[in-house]
């Protein structure tokens, strides 16, 4: 089967063209006049055309589920949130919580929202407000109770809570603080995943995006997530998808496979609009919530109290003691070359998060 587009301009000379398809690849693009016979002639009526575009890095599913939540990212003003999130408790299912995305502090005064602003609009209904780089959340007390974290919780490996003068938590979590509160929220089930891939293919395809890299697989449940993203390729998700499985769903500490179900799992995976593209690895956090690790220091508020563990600073060569880091690596240095190691060993291609300049050099050491 083929068909001959006609009359459109292609987008980088401006200049109108004709295109001939057959069996789903282009069989030719140029000058028109030059294809004498086609199955069917598609007149485009002066179009601009261009190629489909490839998204490397995005977060599919987690895109899908986040169409369905509270949107901040057009709010001015900490009571624009405020108003937002009382708006939508309205509308919260009891049992459930209430979940906002693309929440910026740094839009108005760079001051982050605290527990108390939150607990003023419902102290029992979870409530978090994910930060727009994805490495940052403001909880409320009902959300840090649901996730099991005390009001006076030390700081966990690889994040850190705000607090407030006097060193309680102010509902304020980065890194693996966030992870820790955000992933006791309640978790989609099977068919719901299927559906939000199949919701945030439609918009991309819309978007012009024919193909989209998942770079966080097995946020949820690594073995529901690969099932998921089959059914939705078999259920006509409009771009094809290829997955970026996270580090620590794959490989234990020790680089074994973290048990025989996974490892079958991951290896037999065959699906014809997605497949397991790679590896992926976090090694800091983001310039927005001062949690990237750079050399030097932050300037303003949000610097206070955000800083490279001893440890870690001490583990590399990078950071001698008479240059300051600042920020949050996820993982010490050699810990994070024998990450790489392990990945690249059991044959996978090898994407690692990094936003900072020291992060980056010791990424690039890995």
């Amino acid at each position: 089967m083929s068909t001959l587009y006609t009359n459109f301009k292609w987008w980088r000379t401006g200049e109108s063209e004709e295109m001939l398809v057959e069996n789903g690849r282009v069989a030719y693009r140029g000058k028109p006049g030059q294809i004498s016979s086609a199955g069917s002639i598609d007149d485009l009526q002066d179009v601009t055309i261009c190629p489909s575009f490839i998204d490397n890095h995005c977060h599919i599913l987690p895109t899908g589920l986040d169409l369905q939540k509270l949107f901040l990212g057009d709010c001015t003003s900490n009571q624009d949130v405020l108003d937002a999130v009382r708006d939508r408790l309205r509308d919260t299912p009891e049992g459930k919580w209430l979940l906002a995305v693309h929440y910026d502090q740094t839009k108005f005064g760079g001051v982050f929202l605290t527990r108390k602003e939150l607990d003023a609009i419902s102290p029992d209904v979870p409530i978090l407000l994910r930060h727009v780089n994805g490495h940052a959340s403001v909880a409320n007390s009902a959300a840090l109770s649901a996730a099991g974290v005390e009001v006076v919780a030390k700081d966990p490996e690889g994040g850190s809570y705000g607090r407030f003068e006097d060193g309680t938590l102010n509902g304020v979590l980065f890194e693996s603080a966030h992870e820790r509160v955000s992933h006791r929220a309640p978790m989609p089930t099977l068919d719901e995943m299927v559906q939000a891939i199949l919701l945030a293919g439609q918009k991309m395809s819309e978007f012009g995006i024919a193909c989209a890299s998942d770079m966080m697989t097995g946020r949820f449940n690594l073995l529901q997530e690969l099932e998921a993203y089959r059914l939705a390729a078999e259920r006509g998700c409009k771009i094809l998808t290829r997955l970026y499985l996270q580090w620590g769903e794959v490989f234990r500490k020790d680089g074994c496979w973290r048990s025989e179900e996974i490892k079958s799992a991951v290896q037999a995976y065959e699906s014809k609009g997605s497949r397991i593209s790679g590896i992926k690895i976090f090694a800091d956090g983001a310039i927005g919530s001062a949690t990237a690790a750079i050399y030097g220091r932050y300037s303003g508020e949000k610097a206070a109290g955000y800083t490279i563990s001893r440890a870690a600073k001490d583990a590399s060569a990078h950071a001698p003691e008479d240059l300051e880091v600042c920020g949050q690596l996820i993982y010490p240095p050699e810990r994070l070359n024998d990450m790489a190691r392990i990945a690249h060993e059991a044959g996978y291609q090898i994407a690692i998060h990094t936003i900072g300049d020291y992060s980056t050099d010791l990424v690039m050491d890995a």
